[in-house]
């Protein structure tokens, strides 16, 4: 069994935090564990626990594959079981918990001799590495039959990866040969008139990651009814406006004479 524990239980070992209350039926674990492979039984302690972590950041953005970066000592527990292409299982949030991730690179850390940094991506983009081997054309096609579609013409088996959808819009499917099967859910449309070729680009919509599973909402999140403060919630605030094709004044001449 892996260990657990509430944030209240956490916050008396660990101490305060400036991040308010979770429900206490939110069980985080109490460290990220190391598996040799994505399947491997997460009910189990797998190579082991990773308790020594200097650092664990997973990164989330709006319908793309979750990424993550942490720093690890060379004398921390398991540290020698530590491999490319292993998975760490570790909590991204109070909604994203005991998630999956692929180590993708372990690298010696700049400026210090006695830390390595792990570079993860969360198990989902394992389809970032598979291409589809034909084209693929549907008409008035749904998300799901156009995810189908992509499953039954992939390079390489799938590794597991499920996908559901609640947006009931219709589209033409033209999804070309070669292209890395990651993309084509994930692509974001662009302007233009054609709409970009991929399940966001054509059924729109947003994509939430969950371990093997990937949810497609037409709209994700919840309303947790929580003003968001700066400096808590909010770590840095920035906009940046684009005036280039702004007009503030209209100055009217004729051509030739009246």
């Amino acid at each position: 069994m892996v260990e657990t524990a509430t944030f209240d239980q956490l916050k008396q070992e660990y101490g305060a935090s400036e991040a308010d209350d979770q429900a206490d039926t939110v069980y985080y674990l109490r460290h990220p564990i190391l598996y040799a492979n994505a399947v491997d039984d997460d009910e189990t302690n797998g190579l082991g626990p990773l308790p020594d972590f200097e650092s664990l950041t997973i990164n989330s953005v709006t319908s793309q594959y979750p990424t993550g970066q942490g720093v690890y000592p060379i004398d921390g527990k398991n540290f020698d079981k530590l491999a490319e292409r292993e998975v760490i299982m570790t909590d991204g949030g109070p909604d994203a918990l005991h998630q999956k991730y692929r180590i993708m690179n372990i690298t010696k850390t700049v400026g210090s001799e006695n830390t390595v940094t792990i570079d993860l991506r969360h198990i989902d983009g394992d389809l970032a590495d598979l291409t589809i081997d034909d084209n693929i054309q549907l008409q008035g096609a749904s998300a799901i039959e156009a995810f189908n579609a992509i499953d039954q013409h992939l390079t390489a088996a799938n590794p597991g990866i499920r996908f559901d959808s609640d947006v009931s819009s219709l589209s033409d499917v033209n999804f070309s040969m070669d292209t890395p099967a990651g993309n084509l859910l994930t692509d974001p449309d662009a302007e233009g008139d054609s709409a970009t070729q991929s399940i966001l680009g054509l059924f729109g919509g947003e994509l939430v990651f969950d371990n093997w599973q990937i949810h497609h909402y037409q709209q994700a999140g919840r309303d947790i009814n929580k003003p968001l403060k700066v400096g808590r919630d909010i770590q840095s605030l920035s906009s940046t406006t684009n005036v280039e094709s702004t007009y503030t004044a209209i100055y009217p001449y004729t051509h030739g004479a009246s």
